[in-house]
């Protein structure tokens, strides 16, 4: 999740397919200099602020019976997305596109491409 509009919709379509059996592990990774420089020793306003709304998400999911827990990630997304799935042995990874096209992804990355190259479970896209 990165706190935007195609949370709601991600959050949406994995609850969907996994009921509330399943358990949901949210992911946000904070991308600032110093996160990349200083990983999870990192405290600044920008990491406490992720840390924060990621708590607010998992006391939603909570307040409606699922079981959810967050996980956060420091510097690359592709790295630290990738790396929480292995961490979790899920099932499924479940990941908003933001529908760059053309330049933007050549100047914003594709993320959700290079997760999915980099992850061994399917990977359901959302738009």
């Amino acid at each position: 999740v990165d706190f935007g509009a195609m949370d709601r919709k991600a959050i949406q379509a994995a609850q969907e397919l996994g009921g509330k059996d399943a358990t949901y592990i949210l992911v946000h990774v904070t991308e600032s200099a110093v996160a990349r420089y200083h990983g999870s020793a990192t405290d600044d306003q920008e990491s406490q602020s992720d840390m924060d709304s990621l708590k607010d998400y998992v006391q939603q999911l909570s307040a409606m019976g699922y079981s959810a827990s967050l996980t956060i990630g420091y510097g690359s997304a592709v790295k630290a997305i990738a790396s929480a799935v292995s961490d979790s042995d899920a099932d499924l990874l479940v990941m908003g596109a933001h529908g760059h096209r053309g330049i933007k992804d050549i100047l914003f990355g594709a993320t959700v491409d290079a997760v999915r190259h980099e992850v061994k479970v399917p990977v359901l896209i959302v738009r």
